[in-house]
C-alpha cells in the first residue's frame, strides 16, 4: 500500500473536455461568430467569468439585479430581471 502525498496542485492550465448539446454548440459557435474570440474554449471562459461576476454580486446584497444594454451615449436598448435571463 503506497503513502504518498498526491501531487500539488499547480497553476497550469487543466483540460477538462466535456460534452455539450448540439444546440448548446449551435449557441457557442453563434456567440463566437458576432465576437472577436477566436475558440469555443474562449467563449466558455469569457461565460464562465460573467457569471461568476453575478454569482458574486448576487451573493453579496439584497438588491435586485437587472441586465441593462446600453448605446454609447447611455440610450437603454433593452433591460431584463436578471432571473428571467437564468
Amino acid at each position: 500500500m503506497s503513502t504518498a502525498a498526491p501531487p500539488p496542485e499547480t497553476d497550469k492550465p487543466k483540460g477538462h473536455g466535456f460534452q455539450v448539446s448540439p444546440d448548446a454548440y449551435k449557441r457557442i459557435q453563434a456567440i463566437q461568430a458576432v465576437t472577436e474570440l477566436k475558440t469555443p474554449g474562449e467563449v466558455i471562459r469569457h461565460a464562465l467569468r460573467l457569471y461568476e461576476w453575478v454569482a458574486k454580486v448576487a451573493a453579496e446584497g439584497e438588491a435586485e439585479l437587472e441586465f441593462a444594454v446600453l448605446e454609447l451615449d447611455g440610450t437603454l436598448v433593452t433591460k431584463q430581471p436578471l432571473e428571467n435571463l437564468l
